[in-house]
């Protein structure tokens, strides 16, 4: 199922790490305040 990402801010300058706010309904259901998720798409970069 994709997510729609509703906002995406950059932390820093490397350009290696952002914050995103993604729109998940189910995930939403089971969080409770202070959960995150970390993804990491692909740990090696170059």
């Amino acid at each position: 199922m994709p997510y729609e990402i509703l906002e995406k801010r950059e932390l820093g300058t490397s350009g290696l790490l952002f914050e995103m706010v993604i729109k998940a309904p189910l995930i939403a259901q089971k969080a409770y305040a202070g959960n995150f998720i970390l993804l990491r798409i692909n740990e090696t970069l170059f």
